[in-house]
Parts: structure tokens; C-alpha cells; sequence
């Protein structure tokens, strides 16, 4: 089993989003996500498969 674990803080929250957005665009899903602080933003995105929300929010 693959998972993807985020962190939150600045810069860190910013390159989850290009990621997670980048297996957006390419079909990738995680069967386990965890995220804590602005990375629990980055997965409510993923899974709500808004590409580039979390961009706005950072």
C-alpha cells in the first residue's frame, strides 16, 4: 500500500500542491492520506479534485 503523507508550513504547503496536482492531472490516487496543518488543505483539495485550490488559500 502506497500513502502520502503532507506537512503544512510556507513553501512545504506550496510544493504538496504542485504534487498532489500533478496526480490530478495524471490519474495517481493514494488509498491512505494524511496531512497535518496547511497539507490537511492540500488533501481536502485532492479529494475533492479541485486542482489549484489550495494555491489560492496558501
Amino acid at each position: 500500500m502506497v500513502g502520502y503523507i503532507d506537512v503544512g508550513g510556507g513553501l512545504r504547503a506550496v510544493y504538496g500542491t504542485g504534487v498532489l496536482d500533478f496526480c490530478l492531472d495524471n490519474g495517481i490516487d493514494f488509498p491512505y492520506l494524511i496531512g497535518v496543518s496547511a497539507g490537511s488543505g492540500n488533501i481536502v483539495s485532492y479529494l475533492a479534485r479541485q486542482k489549484g485550490r489550495s494555491l489560492k488559500s496558501v
